[in-house]
């Protein structure tokens, strides 16, 4: 004798909305959707993250007429990295020289050969150029995140995990408790859209992080309340209840 099961709440509403239907099929379609364009945000630290190669810019031959390479062997010196005859543009410092002068010298070799570099001191950068062969932009070269400030960098993305993690538990909350799954995806999509709007102009170091704090707690709710639906929906598809 078999006994029946009584059944309550949704699932008791399930067989009412078409059980493993269209509705089912189309709300997997637009979640997955969603997740996959949020994704884009906790992958694209990768990106606007990077740090390009940089040296520092010298103000008095901005308007030179000397080729980049040629203003780079004058006022910036090398480090070596370890290898025999390798070496690298210095990141963080240029030599100390009167460039205002040297300027005036229309060829780069006389220019060059004036200056006695065995007794040059060198001077720490305020501005810098960077190399725009790979990424025509970034994060870092909008907000000079190099050098003494690159620690920078890695905070953005210690921030937006600070805020996946209060939106983990913010938003968790809210589905359960006040709002329902549905209207927390509707809120947290719309926290991503507006934070990722500022984020876009923000023209600030600090903008910009505050902006992705809030991007991460949109995209935690958004993604975890999603996969809940997806997981009720898809265990009914397969006839495998929770």
């Amino acid at each position: 004798m078999t006994q029946s099961v009584k059944l309550e709440g949704f699932e008791r509403v399930y067989p009412l909305v078409g059980g493993g239907g269209l509705y089912q099929w189309l709300l997997f379609a637009l979640c997955a959707i969603q997740a996959t364009t949020m994704c884009f945000q906790h992958m694209g630290y990768i990106f606007f993250g990077a740090v390009p190669d940089h040296w520092c810019e010298v103000n008095e031959l901005k308007d030179s007429i000397w080729t980049k390479e040629e203003i780079k062997n004058l006022s910036i010196p090398r480090e070596t990295n370890g290898l025999l005859f390798a070496s690298n543009w210095e990141s963080c410092s240029y030599y100390d020289l009167d460039y205002k002068s040297l300027s005036k010298e229309r060829n780069f070799k006389t220019a060059y050969h004036t200056v006695n570099y065995s007794n040059v001191a060198t001077k720490k950068c305020s501005k810098w150029n960077y190399d725009t062969s790979i990424y025509e932009s970034t994060v870092v070269t909008d907000f000079d995140l190099v050098c003494a400030r690159r620690y920078l960098v890695a905070t953005i993305q210690a921030t937006y995990m600070m805020g996946a993690f209060v939106g983990s538990l913010v938003m968790g909350a809210l589905s359960d408790n006040l709002l329902g799954r549905r209207k927390t995806i509707l809120v947290s999509a719309s926290l991503v859209m507006i934070f990722g709007f500022v984020a876009s102009f923000a023209k600030s170091y600090t903008t910009f992080v505050t902006a992705r704090f809030f991007i991460a707690i949109g995209v935690t709710g958004s993604y975890q309340n999603s996969f809940s639906l997806c997981i009720y929906s898809g265990a009914r598809l397969l006839d495998h209840p929770i």
